[in-house]
């Protein structure tokens, strides 16, 4: 089964910002509800999964991907994603497009997916919508991630606050809002 997805959000940075951190593996990566990074080979792909509950069923795919094209200039990013389910019920490739354009000091980004799904998991064919929309969901939930990200990495401590305060209260905020969109990711 072979579907075709579309999806854009805004981030309120300037193109160069978003671009910086959207071609940054580890730490775009981490946004994305359900993902994990793992190494890099030698062949430029790196080592991940991906979980997703959809519908009925829980999906855990182990796989790699690698970000194929890199066009600074034009904003535009390729990467390619493959994985097999460790139940042995199919398997998934995606081939995203992301293309960054900026307009009064924020960036738009618009995500082009094409993803093919093999084995009991196509048999969601029928069932499309569900998946465009869970697809859908799970970018708004990483753009909220990736907007925070941003978001935190502008706040610059005053030379009164101690780091490793901030460094605590930043790592209980991570950690309870990274338990907040898992649940929400449910």
């Amino acid at each position: 089964m072979a579907l075709a997805i579309r999806t854009e959000f805004e981030l309120d940075c300037p193109k160069a910002q978003a671009w910086v951190f959207m071609t940054d593996a580890t730490r775009a990566v981490p946004c994305f509800p359900g993902a994990e990074l793992g190494a890099l080979r030698d062949d430029g792909f790196y080592d991940g999964a991906f979980g997703v509950k959809l519908g009925p069923m829980t999906l855990k795919f182990a796989g790699k991907f690698k970000v194929e094209a890199v066009d600074e200039a034009a904003g535009l990013l390729k990467v390619q994603a493959i994985g097999q389910d460790g139940k042995g019920r199919g398997s998934a490739k995606s081939d995203v497009r992301c293309e960054l354009t900026e307009a009064q000091g924020k960036t738009r980004v618009l995500v082009n997916s094409n993803v093919e799904l093999t084995g009991s998991i196509a048999q969601f064919g029928r069932a499309a919508g569900m998946i465009e929309a869970i697809s859908k969901q799970l970018l708004l939930r990483f753009s909220a991630n990736v907007k925070e990200e941003l978001g935190r990495a502008a706040v610059i401590p005053s030379p009164v606050t101690p780091p490793v305060a901030i460094a605590q209260v930043q790592n209980r905020l991570s950690l309870w809002q990274r338990l907040r969109a898992w649940f929400v990711a449910r």
